[in-house]
C-alpha cells in the first residue's frame, strides 16, 4: 500500500498491484506526516492540530485504534511521526523523541537535533538522523539502543537527507535527498541523490564492544545484533 494526504484532510490508501485506491481515511485537519508500521497493518497520522491518529486495517476497512492530542506548541518543533518499540508509534520534535503506549508518552532528550528516524524491525533498534543545512552538509548518521536507552555507533555523512530507511536485515542505511550547489551567479541549484551506508557484522561488533568493553553473552548478542547474525566472540577480554 501507499499512503498520500491531499490538504483537506484525506489520506488516500492506493494498491499499487491493482493501481487503484482501496479506502480513504478522513480527518478534521490537513495531515502533515504519516507512516506504515513494519507489517502495512497499521498507519500513524499527524495533523497540522498536533493530533496522532493511530489507524489499524481489518480485512478490507481500516478504522482508528487510537487518537492522542500533543500540545499544539511543540508543532513548530514536529520532524515527523515513525514506528518504534512494541508495535507503537512515535513521534519526535526538534531534540526530542515521544514514544507512545497507548496514549501515555515516555519523552527521551537528545543532544542533537533529528531530522529523520528509522525503527529496525527487530524494535531493538533506532537509527537518528540529523543534517546541516544543503551547503555544508554537516550529518551524522546515530543508532540508539531501545532497551539499553544509550546511543552505541554513529556513521558521518556528506550529504543533508531528506528519507531516511533501515533494510530488514539491518545491514544497509539508505539515505536519499538533494545536494545543494552554489551556481556561478549565486543561485543555489539542488540535484537529488541516493546513498547506501553498508553497516553489517563488522560494524555491529564494534559498536556492541564500545557498549560493554568485553565478549557478550549469548543473551546480550540476541539483543543487540540482527537476529540473522549466529553468535560470535565481539571483542577481546
Amino acid at each position: 500500500l501507499m499512503a498520500l494526504a491531499d490538504d483537506t484532510g484525506q489520506v488516500f490508501l492506493a494498491d499499487m498491484t491493482q493501481n487503484q485506491v482501496v479506502a480513504s481515511l478522513e480527518h478534521d485537519e490537513p495531515v502533515t506526516y504519516l507512516a506504515f508500521n513494519h507489517e502495512g497493518t497499521a498507519l500513524a497520522t499527524y495533523t497540522q492540530a498536533s493530533e496522532l491518529v493511530i489507524w489499524e486495517q481489518a480485512g478490507e476497512t481500516w478504522s482508528v485504534r487510537g487518537r492522542v492530542q500533543e500540545d499544539p506548541s511543540v508543532m513548530a518543533f514536529t520532524n515527523g511521526v515513525a514506528w518504534g518499540v512494541n508495535g507503537e508509534p512515535l513521534t519526535f520534535h526538534g531534540r526530542q523523541v515521544y514514544f507512545y503506549e497507548g496514549e501515555t508518552a515516555t519523552v527521551v532528550n537528545f543532544s542533537f537535533d533529528i531530522s529523520r528516524i528509522a525503527a529496525a524491525p527487530t524494535q531493538q533498534t533506532l537509527v537518528l538522523y540529523s543534517y546541516g543545512d544543503a551547503v555544508t552538509t554537516h550529518s551524522t548518521i546515530y543508532f540508539w539502543d531501545v532497551r539499553g536507552r544509550q546511543l552505541f555507533g554513529e556513521v558521518s555523512t556528506q550529504f543533508s537527507g531528506d528519507s531516511l530507511a533501515l533494510s530488514p536485515d539491518e545491514q544497509t542505511v539508505v539515505v536519499s535527498g538533494q545536494l545543494g550547489s552554489v551556481g556561478f551567479e549565486g543561485e543555489l541549484d539542488f540535484d537529488p541523490y541516493t546513498t547506501l551506508y553498508t553497516v553489517g557484522l563488522p560494524f555491529w561488533q564494534a559498536q556492541a564492544c564500545t557498549l560493554v568493553n568485553r565478549n557478550l553473552s549469548e543473551a546480550e548478542w540476541a539483543e543487540i545484533m540482527p537476529p540473522s547474525e549466529p553468535y560470535a566472540l565481539t571483542c577481546s577480554e
